[in-house]
């Protein structure tokens, strides 16, 4: 056990404590911070480091509350049995206290800032490093999907590393897929747009709309692509309406540069045909003829087979109908 571990059992005050459910945390350090939640790395009974969520609701709209309790109710349904997801231990939602408390695993590192900590070191084996991170994204998302449900917000900082492995995180606008179906009906455009998919931008007005599994392959593909090239395909517009019209522009062409682009801007080694091929599949303004991430999984980039591609279109692995339930 770390000395500071042992310091804080030893020198804990009640201020120190956090209670969920008559269950007594020892806090150590804030690790991050955002809106009214606050999380804590804390010490549980058994001596676990694990994350602990508090959220004051006390001014928190509806909206808000309706967010969190939303990632509860996901984390309930698919972490019990789901190795990529973020295991949640336990959780207490107070309306008289006005606090909302979730206790989950631990974390060493999100995504972004794993990738912008170890930049260098990735950049020396950038298409191996690339091809790890890659299939354990895919097999996470693939794992929620087979749970029926949407993320609808991936993007690197929503991705954490356990102990050596990608586990996905933050489900408050996820959406369950109906009963019977293959797509989620969505009241409200919301996400990060960097990764945003043409399709989840185009019910603005307030109507409702559905959205399907290709809308987080569509992320899937913004976030590869930035981790070849340093940035998302529509980070260089730097207006909110230039953005949102260039995403769902069908006329507009997403660029593809043929090498990696290191620190500086300055591009690096050719990028493997495969993997433009991958980046294709994902980022298809069409929706259904975006690949499966089943299709994905089994694509050449990560199986390591060499193939060509024509500049224009898909060599590799084309989208499946019928997989993964045949979205619509």
């Amino acid at each position: 056990m770390s000395q500071p571990i042992v310091s804080a059992i030893l020198q804990h005050t009640p201020e120190s404590i956090i209670q969920v459910n008559h269950c007594n945390y020892i806090k150590l350090e804030e690790i991050g911070k955002g809106g009214s939640a606050t999380v804590y790395r804390v010490l549980d009974p058994a001596l676990r480091c694990l994350a602990l969520k508090c959220v004051d609701i006390s001014s928190a709209s509806e909206a808000t509350i309706r967010g969190y309790i939303n990632e509860i109710n996901h984390l309930k349904r698919v972490d019990q049995y789901n190795e990529h997801v973020i295991v949640m231990h336990d959780f207490e939602l107070c309306r008289e206290r006005k606090i909302i408390r979730i206790v989950m695993e631990l974390g060493e590192i999100d995504f972004q800032k794993f990738w912008k900590k170890h930049a260098q070191e990735v950049l020396e084996k950038k298409l191996a490093w690339v091809k790890v991170m890659w299939q354990q994204m895919l097999e996470a998302v693939d794992s929620l999907h087979r749970c029926k449900v949407v993320h609808r917000d991936l993007k690197p900082a929503n991705f954490v590393l356990c102990k050596g492995r990608l586990k996905l995180i933050d489900f408050g606008i996820a959406k369950e897929m109906d009963s019977g179906e293959t797509k989620a009906l969505c009241d409200q455009t919301v996400g990060t747009l960097n990764y945003m998919s043409p399709e989840s931008l185009s019910s603005t007005g307030g109507n409702s709309f559905y959205l399907n599994r290709a809308n987080d392959v569509w992320s899937l593909g913004c976030i590869l692509y930035e981790m070849v090239y340093g940035m998302t395909p529509f980070q260089q517009y730097r207006t909110l309406i230039t953005k949102l019209t260039k995403i769902q522009d069908p006329n507009h062409k997403i660029s593809f540069p043929e090498r990696f682009i290191g620190r500086g801007s300055q591009a690096t080694q050719v990028v493997d045909r495969e993997l433009l091929d991958v980046m294709r599949l994902c980022l298809n303004r069409d929706m259904k003829a975006r690949a499966h991430i089943v299709d994905l999984l089994a694509h050449p980039f990560l199986k390591g087979k060499t193939g060509k591609t024509s500049k224009g279109g898909s060599g590799g692995v084309k989208r499946t109908a019928g997989k993964e339930g045949g979205d619509g």
